[in-house]
């Protein structure tokens, strides 16, 4: 067999270098390598430029673990933003629902309402019944120095349902001499069911 000359082996070293070569190939190489000083020479040469590489390849993977982490942690910011905002929605929605409810702001319409009244010469007796299903939130009377009498029953802006729809029912005694939050006595004369900006009568003298 020929001897391998130089020539093949300058051809043969950069496969070597990278790992790439066959086994035969291999055997080839390094027998040569063990009598060339000058292709140990260049084999060292491009051993030093393929040292670049690995290093090469740390900074691009450092650089795409970096990004994986950024993006990791961007994704979990985001993850974190959306249930505190969904939370957040959560408790707006379930407050306002409480608040519009539960509390009594709403008169509840005179024709919801049946009313029986029975006078005598101490007390004006006014029986309320509200059979609509809904709960009533809210009962309560104020008189004016005029002797008129006003008596109203509220609810949320969201009606909530009453049990099994049992109506409700209040009495009201109300005193022919009414006292009035200052203290002051008047004679009753009228009674209506409402505010005084929008009511029914119910008894007048």
């Amino acid at each position: 067999m020929d001897k391998i000359t130089c020539g093949v082996i300058s051809d043969l070293l950069p496969l070597y270098c990278d790992g790439v070569c066959t086994q035969d190939s291999r055997k080839v190489v390094e027998g040569h390598l063990e009598s060339c000083s000058s292709c140990r020479k260049v084999l060292e040469q491009l051993q030093a430029g393929c040292s670049i590489f690995p290093e090469q390849e740390q900074q691009e993977e450092k650089i795409i673990k970096d990004m994986a982490a950024v993006w990791k942690k961007s994704v979990s910011k985001s993850f974190l933003k959306g249930v505190f905002a969904a939370l957040c929605a959560v408790l707006l929605l379930t407050g306002g629902y409480i608040g519009l409810s539960r509390w009594p702001v709403v008169p509840i319409a005179p024709d919801k309402v049946q009313a029986q009244v029975e006078v005598s010469e101490a007390a004006v007796t006014v029986k309320l019944e509200v059979a609509d299903g809904y709960k009533v939130l809210y009962s309560g009377q104020s008189a004016t120095a005029d002797g008129k009498l006003y008596i109203v029953k509220k609810r949320g802006m969201i009606p909530l349902k009453n049990g099994l729809g049992d109506p409700v029912q209040d009495t009201f005694q109300c005193p022919r001499y009414y006292t009035l939050e200052d203290g002051k006595k008047v004679y009753l004369k009228e009674i209506y069911y409402g505010t005084q900006d929008s009511h029914t009568l119910l008894w007048k003298e």
